[in-house]
């Protein structure tokens, strides 16, 4: 169990974890019991839009992939969706970064995908595919705005007015398409996403 009320009754006290071993700062010595996953990446190129682009993809990817053995994987739907997005908003403002050397600003996926398409040298799309990125933008407005919509039980952007559910195969199989499409050396990439 992650968190929680483990160990803990009615009438008892609650079993709280450690915190001792949250956190690791730079310099500490050892194996960082427990498993310590690394934060760093490059801040001063856009070779760190990249390192967070395959973060926020892999989280993505474990989360569909956890969804599809899990009985109740309809739990991960929303924060699959939100997943979804950002990854895409981040290989949007990878591509924008590697093109300018500037961080774009702002979450909405059509912005951000318009703002590659008028960089010269930027849009490297044929026709078909341009097409589907229309079409996949489209249906990502669909599930969230801007990506923050579904971090939230009040969001004024609420696809379950009308829609009922979610392929979250197809959605990280479209995500990956996506990514590899809008990304500057496609060849390179194609693999992975």
């Amino acid at each position: 169990m992650v968190g929680g009320r483990s160990g803990s009754s009615d009438d008892g006290p609650v079993n709280l974890p450690p915190l001792a071993d949250l956190s690791y700062a730079h310099g500490d010595v050892g194996d960082h019991p427990g498993g310590g996953h690394c934060l760093s990446i490059d801040r001063d190129s856009s070779d760190g839009w990249f390192e967070l682009l395959d973060q926020y993809y892999r989280a993505l990817s474990s989360e569909i992939e956890a969804s599809s053995r899990d009985e109740n994987g309809w739990a991960r739907t929303l924060p699959v969706i939100y997943y979804a997005h950002h990854t895409c908003e981040v290989a949007l403002k990878a591509a924008i970064c590697h093109w300018t050397a500037t961080t774009a600003k702002g979450h909405g996926l059509r912005v951000l995908y318009d703002q590659l398409a008028g960089i010269p040298g930027a849009d490297q799309r044929v026709t078909e595919e341009a097409q589907w990125i229309d079409r996949f933008l489209a249906e990502m407005e669909k599930l969230t705005v801007d990506g923050s919509s579904l971090r939230y039980p009040d969001a004024r952007d609420d696809p379950s007015v009308e829609l009922c559910c979610v392929n979250l195969m197809r959605l990280g199989h479209a995500v990956g398409a996506f990514v590899t499409l809008v990304l500057p050396d496609r060849g390179e990439v194609t693999d992975r996403y």
